[in-house]
């Protein structure tokens, strides 16, 4: 029964750090988002959703999440050139170091016997956004690392022969072998990369809950 509890509360916390659930810290704490040795790239093998915006529609999605999510923890953002606390007290530093968007793509066919509107031959297109960086506290002048921060969300496109809604209730498509193709969003990237920060200031808040 012990080792029972013991595993639901590992899937439990398993599921909370998957999720991208955060935690509201009692007291309230500064940080500063660090972004001057930000390197950023946009890799598009398919070129589908990625260039459908500009990159730096994606970064100004990504920070202001950020910085809003970070708020709603009880972390207090420092604004740009703001005034940062003096030395003595402490203070927490994000430093941003890659932020990677990603679209690639896999060829998949289908029997001609089951096709999809007449096709056979399908590019399944998945988008990714990936950042990484480190977590610091700075405290009587001295910055010491605490955590490496590492987060990626993805998405993909579907090829499937599950039924749609809209097939149970006509009654099509029983034994399965008709396809449906489900592409993505073509804003997918700015959700992407909202998401990423999301989970990114909910890692570091469950951080610096710990730490306080």
């Amino acid at each position: 029964m012990k080792n029972k509890t013991i595993l639901s509360l590992l899937i439990i916390a398993f599921t909370l750090s998957a999720c991208g659930v955060g935690r509201s810290l009692e007291k309230k704490v500064d940080l500063k988002i660090d972004d001057s040795n930000l390197y950023t790239s946009f890799d598009s093998k398919i070129d589908k959703y990625l260039n459908n915006r500009h990159g730096d529609d994606y970064l100004n999605a990504f920070d202001e999440e950020l910085r809003k999510t970070l708020g709603a923890y009880n972390i207090n953002v420092i604004k740009l050139g703001g005034k940062e606390p003096s030395l003595n007290n402490t203070m927490y530093i994000i430093e941003l170091k890659n932020l990677k968007f990603l679209e690639t793509y896999e060829n998949e066919s289908i029997s001609a016997e089951s096709n999809y509107e007449g096709q056979t031959d399908f590019n399944i297109v998945s988008c990714k956004v990936e950042i990484d960086g480190y977590l610091y506290k700075r405290k009587n002048g001295r910055k010491e690392k605490i955590k490496p921060l590492y987060i990626y969300v993805d998405k993909s496109e579907k090829l499937t022969t599950n039924r749609t809604v809209s097939q149970v209730v006509s009654g099509q498509n029983k034994d399965n072998s008709q396809y449906t193709y489900k592409e993505l969003n073509k804003d997918i990237f700015i959700s992407l990369s909202k998401k990423a920060a999301r989970h990114l200031s909910a890692k570091t808040s469950r951080i610096l809950y710990k730490e306080n």
